[in-house]
């Protein structure tokens, strides 16, 4: 024991452990299995055709979806992706890799911040400074947040990458009063995060920051030194030179277009009503929060009571770079109250706040460590949080236990529940969350709190490896593969003037797979008018649908043909004619 004791003090040892944990954290999370599924509707396969189709085009400037423009976000996300087909080909993995390789740096900054830093008075040993760092680039990367958007290919998670890395070099610069030379090279790196951010998803990028940084900055009382530090004189035209190249030129070659769709409707009207029915009680980020961080959120609110905010000259007495924790608590309290302010509500929103929420019980388990267990208040929230995280565990039990029954009554989704115990997946799902509860439970009675993030971090890792990835396989081969073979077919069947269909829903990936424009009409007589008044072609229409839809079209015999059947869906290359000749349907 003592040898180890010895080999742990060398600082390349540790250095290596932690290597290998990030590594091992980022790749399970993020990269296991990355490309193994097709995209999902309907986000993802929009930024993965529109990356595509700025290298068909030959045009990095303008956005184009099937088509049409899409001024919905800047276009880093698109560079990155059209970037990863030169190196990769035209493919999932490309699509999806800019986000995980995001979420990868977030982890590495993130690591690094709590390594460095610490809210408590200096009583962690140089070793005992690397766990903390560790587990929480852990509890960054395994929440449900994190792991469906890191592994998406949106911009939602370069977004958090760029602005949470812009945020965290904040704070190493403001950390360094005394050493201008690295505070300012640490500026430097916030205003060029900051311009990226920007880039990957717009002027939200640059309204957090004015709500976290001066309210956070006027509770400890420098504001104006720290203003001074930063320089922004400089420092904005550095995040101009990076972003502004790509609005000046798309206001030059679109001008009111771009201003109308971007600036007024993408930001302006998303914060001020409520766009494509996306709305929420104003509890619904409470909500969010909750499960999309779980099972971390349940140590949540004692970590932020833990704060004592309301003691506010003790924390402008601290020196800088013991303030993480306060600078973590504004940046998630902003980030919060922003977006619940918001009309319009996405889960995807409010993921700026998992990295200040990591580090925020990463430091009060490191307090913990510190400080023994004086008060009555400490014992209760964490008594009430091992409760809680019991619980969850418990209703994970009961969900997959609940789940195939609940499927069965739902004649569209009933299919699934064949697939779900063929897989064993129910049987897996209650087994884990069982054992993950009683070993919580355990920890729990023996008052082992420091231990709690063992069996939490475990069952996270199990529910990735053993749910997680074989559910999204299974939902890919039920709903997106038969449209992904179906769109692969009319494109082996295209002739010169025929046009794409899909009946019902919009679904985005039939657009990618298929490489050529579709038409969403949903019903029969939306087909028939398009057919009259817009379509000028004299070709076929390859018409995509389930097998309800197409039936619903009561072609003759002799006007179409059938070219394929995938799942719930067909394909049929239909006489266009037919749709002309015949009285129109309205329905």
């Amino acid at each position: 024991m003592k040898q180890i004791a010895q080999h742990w003090k060398s600082p390349w040892l540790r250095r290596s452990l932690a290597v290998v944990w990030f590594l091992g954290v980022g790749g399970i999370a993020f990269l296991w299995q990355l490309g193994d599924t097709g995209l999902f509707d309907e986000t993802e396969p929009v930024f993965a055709e529109t990356a595509r189709q700025m290298l068909e085009r030959n045009d990095w400037g303008t956005p184009y979806f099937n088509d049409h423009l899409r001024f919905d976000k800047p276009p880093l996300m698109y560079w990155l992706v059209a970037i990863g087909y030169q190196l990769l080909g035209v493919n999932e993995w490309a699509a999806r890799l800019p986000s995980a390789l995001a979420a990868i740096a977030l982890l590495g900054l993130c690591f690094y911040s709590l390594q460095r830093f610490r809210q408590t008075p200096p009583l962690l040993s140089a070793g005992q400074l690397w766990v903390p760092g560790m587990v929480g680039a852990a509890i960054v990367a395994f929440n449900p947040l994190m792991l469906v958007w890191g592994r998406a290919g949106v911009a939602d998670m370069l977004l958090v990458s760029t602005l949470s890395g812009a945020l965290l070099a904040f704070f190493i610069g403001y950390s360094q009063p005394h050493c201008p030379a690295n505070q300012r090279r640490w500026y430097a790196v916030f205003y060029s995060l900051l311009g990226f951010a920007v880039l990957a998803k717009g002027l939200v990028a640059i309204a957090l920051p004015v709500v976290i940084l001066p309210t956070f900055l006027f509770y400890c009382g420098n504001a104006r030194q720290v203003w001074r530090e930063l320089r922004p004189g400089r420092g904005i035209w550095l995040t101009l030179a990076i972003a502004a190249p790509w609005f000046g030129l798309m206001l030059i070659t679109h001008g009111q277009l771009f201003i109308d769709k971007f600036f007024f409707y993408h930001h302006v009207e998303r914060f001020t009503s409520v766009i494509s029915r996306q709305k929420g009680p104003w509890y619904y980020y409470f909500v969010v929060v909750f499960l999309g961080f779980a099972p971390w959120s349940v140590f949540l609110p004692g970590a932020i009571l833990r704060l004592r905010l309301w003691r506010r000259h003790l924390w402008q007495q601290r020196p800088r770079h013991e303030q993480l924790g306060l600078f973590a608590g504004f940046w998630l309290i902003g980030v919060f109250g922003f977006f619940s302010l918001a009309m319009t509500k996405l889960p995807s929103y409010v993921l700026p706040l998992v990295p200040p929420a990591a580090i925020l019980v990463v430091l009060g388990w490191a307090e913990l460590q510190t400080t023994p267990l004086r008060s009555g208040w400490q014992r209760l929230h964490l008594s009430l949080s091992s409760g809680f995280n019991v619980l969850i565990f418990l209703v994970l039990v009961g969900v997959f236990w609940a789940l195939p029954a609940q499927l069965a009554q739902r004649p569209s989704e009933a299919r699934f529940v064949p697939l779900l115990f063929a897989a064993d997946l129910p049987f897996r799902g209650m087994a884990l969350g069982a054992a993950i509860a009683l070993s919580i439970l355990v920890l729990w009675l023996w008052r082992k709190y420091l231990l709690l993030w063992v069996p939490n971090l475990s069952g996270m890792v199990a529910l990735v490896a053993f749910i997680l990835l074989p559910l999204l396989s299974i939902i890919d081969t039920e709903r997106q593969r038969p449209l992904r073979q179906l769109a692969q077919t009319a494109t082996a069947n295209f002739q010169p003037g025929d046009e794409y269909v899909l009946m019902g829903h919009r679904k985005s990936s039939v657009v990618f797979y298929a490489r050529q424009k579709v038409n969403f009409l949903r019903k029969p007589h939306h087909i028939e008018r398009y057919v009259r008044t817009i379509s000028s072609q004299s070709g076929a229409l390859l018409i995509i649908g389930k097998a309800d839809e197409i039936a619903s079209l009561a072609l003759p015999t002799d006007t179409y043909q059938a070219l394929g059947e995938a799942g719930q869906y067909q394909l049929i290359r239909a006489d266009r004619r037919s749709f002309q000749t015949r009285p129109v349907q309205v329905r």
